[in-house]
Parts: C-alpha cells; structure tokens; sequence
C-alpha cells in the first residue's frame, strides 16, 4: 500500500477581480469544490472567500496533476454559479490564473486558520500577501 502527503494551498480571483463572489454564490462554489475534489479522490481541508477570490486547502494525490484539478474546481464551480444565476450578467467567472503553494504537514493548521479566517485578516489588513492574489 502506498503513502502520501501532499497538501496545497490554492487561490483563485473573480474575472477582473470583481466583487462577484457574494450571498449563495458562496455557497455553490464551496459545494461544487468539495464535490469535484471528491469524485478526485481529494480532500479539501479548508475553504475561505473574499467577494473577489478564493483559497483552498486541499489534499491532491501525486497520480493527479494539480493543475488539471484546479481547473476542474475553477471551471466545475463557475459553471455551478453560472447556471445558478444565469439571467445575472455579474457573475463573469474566475480570472485564467491562480496560485498554487505546497505545505508541509507542520504548517497545515496554520495555513487552514488563515483560509478560515479570510474576513477578519482582509478587515484587520493582516494578510500575508504571498498568498493573496495580485
């Protein structure tokens, strides 16, 4: 039997970094991105939003590249809001890029309190800004 401990920190933003990311939109995008990760075999340990992007802690296997999982996140939860609201021309989606940082095992819980906590550290001005979108 094989082991492994792979852990990711992700961040995407809204198309043109856009206040777009509101109310039950919220909602949609975390359901649609715990359910992509399972039917990936992943486990999304955490997942926190501002209006104009999103982190994710998540564990990916090493049989997955994490760049196709991120674009099946990306583009299974736009879709989701999408269609959600599809007579609402506000919701333009996800920019192309993202980020992507590995985190070892020592830092995890670190890593999902600053995802958890995303409103407070943005109001606080105590993010740290590698990890934020540009």
């Amino acid at each position: 039997m094989s082991k492994w401990v792979c852990y990711y920190h992700v961040v995407w933003s809204t198309k043109q970094r856009l206040p777009t990311l509101i109310d039950e939109r919220i909602g949609v995008a975390e359901r649609m991105v715990r359910a992509i990760g399972r039917d990936h075999e992943c486990e999304v340990i955490a997942f926190g939003t501002m209006p104009d992007h999103v982190h994710v802690a998540i564990s990916i296997p090493p049989k997955a590249s994490v760049s196709d999982i991120v674009r099946r996140l990306k583009g299974g939860s736009s879709k989701a809001i999408g269609e959600l609201e599809a007579a609402i021309p506000e919701w333009g989606g996800w920019q192309h890029e993202y980020s992507v940082f590995t985190v070892g095992q020592p830092h995890l819980s670190r890593v999902i309190r600053y995802i958890e906590t995303q409103a407070e550290h943005h109001a606080n001005g105590n993010t740290i800004p590698a990890y934020e979108p540009d």
